[in-house]
């Protein structure tokens, strides 16, 4: 573990001290959502060392297709090889250091550095470098490479030399996705935000429900759990559930929940959608082929999570991700992208505003909410509160955040055992 800059000990011994006076059950103190130097702390913590979500590989269609994710100070170059693999190459010239790729996304048949035009294979490999010198080794000098891993067609990448085991995250990924053939889909749309909210603030939101009923109107007419107030609802959702559960293992469909559990970083569910829905639309009809080899319309939603960046939800006709990307203290890039049919096309397999209209509803509902929350944590009288019982998806992100944010602080901890679960 590299040792600590003194800038790091005094950030760590200030959420030291945050901590003793925090109380399990309640939110985070307000720097955690505010502080430039706890924000910092986040990217180098957290999000240098976890599994970031980045894309879907039909992005990335074909050999040289390729793209730029920036994310926490650093750029990487996600592009598909000669062979048909992945690669993340760091968006640094092994010469002088230029960016190489200066747009978003593009083709080549190779890397070509505009400075001094040093040129890398697909697979960052250094090709050729001119006036270089009798005694140089080109085999010294490819780019730099992060770790990659593709699941079901969505590409995941580490700056980490040692980071999270994945095989649990991609045995279930697998075993829930298989049938809907996500390897094979195609983005159709994507939309990106600027949501001004710190990135914790936004992936509380996502953790819990508890806010649908008030807030997603469109959401909940199609997800019956999420509607859910009374304890007659309650209990009526569970029914409808179980029966879905019988329906889909009686046609082959996977259902094995994996929700969060302590020490996990990842949950993959099936969950049932209204009677009379089959898909999250606004009026609970088809809007897309339906995907892989899915045995029924009625297949309910694989609600997908993983720390620190990604959400999916996947129905028999379409897939929604979200990605977030921290840009400041109180400032939060979102990409939702809309997956579908390889071979489905719009205006005439699907109308795109049909597609999309639930989830950009519920999304820019959500950015809102997420906003508020951050101007109402910013204030001098902010004090953190209570989390309801229905809110154990935030314990259980906030619990996994501060545990990687202590793992090998100054205490010299491996793992950390915080936890705010409500007091006994």
């Amino acid at each position: 573990m590299p040792r600590l800059t003194d800038p790091e000990l005094a950030v760590f011994k200030r959420v030291a001290t945050l901590l003793e006076e925090h109380r399990p059950g309640l939110t985070l103190p307000r720097p955690f959502y505010c502080d430039d130097a706890i924000f910092k702390l986040d990217l180098h913590r957290i999000f240098h060392r976890s599994w970031l979500f980045v894309s879907h590989t039909s992005h990335l269609s074909h050999a040289g297709d390729y793209m730029v994710f920036e994310f926490a100070g650093e750029s990487l170059i996600l592009l598909r090889g000669a062979t048909g693999e992945i690669h993340a190459l760091f968006n640094v010239c092994r010469h002088r250091g230029a960016r190489i790729c200066d747009q978003p996304s593009g083709h080549r048949s190779s890397l070509v550095c505009p400075y001094h035009q040093w040129t890398y294979g697909l697979d960052g490999a250094l090709l050729s470098a001119r006036n270089t010198g009798p005694d140089f080794d080109a085999r010294e000098f490819s780019l730099s490479q992060a770790m990659v891993r593709v699941v079901e067609g969505f590409v995941f990448v580490s700056l980490s030399d040692k980071p999270p085991d994945f095989s649990k995250v991609e045995q279930d990924l697998r075993w829930h996705l298989s049938l809907h053939d996500l390897s094979n889909a195609r983005l159709c749309h994507s939309r990106q935000y600027l949501v001004r909210a710190n990135w914790k603030l936004i992936d509380e939101n996502a953790r819990e429900c508890f806010h649908c009923p008030g807030s997603h109107p469109e959401y909940c007419r199609a997800v019956i759990s999420a509607g859910a107030t009374t304890a007659h609802a309650v209990e009526q959702a569970a029914q409808i559930q179980s029966q879905k559960e019988e329906y889909w293992r009686s046609v082959g469909i996977v259902v094995e929940q994996k929700p969060f559990a302590p020490g996990t970083w990842h949950s993959v569910n099936r969950y049932a959608l209204r009677p009379g829905v089959v898909t999250e639309s606004l009026d609970g009809n088809p809007v897309a082929p339906i995907m892989g080899q899915v045995p029924t319309r009625d297949a309910g939603v694989v609600g997908i999570g993983i720390y620190p960046n990604f959400l999916a939800e996947v129905c028999s006709d379409h897939a929604v991700t979200l990605r977030f990307i921290p840009v400041a203290a109180d400032l939060t890039a979102v990409e939702i992208s809309w997956l579908v049919h390889p071979d489905a096309q719009d205006h005439e397999d699907y109308d795109l505003n049909r597609l999309t209209a639930v989830w950009r509803a519920t999304a820019e509902q959500d950015w809102k909410l997420c906003e508020l929350n951050q101007l109402g944590v910013q204030s001098s009288r902010y004090r953190p509160g209570p989390y309801a019982l229905s809110e154990w998806g935030c314990r259980h992100f906030v619990d996994w955040y501060l545990g990687e944010l202590l793992r090998g602080g100054p205490s010299g901890r491996e793992s950390c055992s915080y936890s705010v679960g409500t007091e006994t």
